[in-house]
């Protein structure tokens, strides 16, 4: 996800195809689009499933973007609702 600028970042909410069901992902965030830090990384092992899920962390940024690594019923295609970034106030 383009930012449109360099910004603040607080907050990520994805919001999965299916809300019920757990997924493994990573986010990451970049200031040139070329160097990408990590924002959360949930591939180790499925979080709790709940929509939105809510990563929070401080990060300076002007590009986003995720990784769907896994879902908890292999049988269905990883999918995204919404992808919501937060700058801080």
């Amino acid at each position: 996800m383009d930012l449109n600028g360099t910004g603040d970042i607080a907050r990520v909410e994805t919001s999965f195809e299916y809300p019920t069901l757990s997924y493994t992902y990573k986010i990451e965030t970049s200031l040139d689009g070329r160097a990408w830090t990590v924002f959360a990384d949930k591939t180790e092992s499925f979080p709790v499933a709940v929509s939105p899920h809510r990563d929070v962390r401080q990060a300076r940024a002007a590009w986003v973007r995720i990784a769907i690594t896994g879902c908890q019923r292999p049988e269905n295609a990883a999918g995204i609702y919404a992808f919501k970034v937060f700058q801080s106030d």
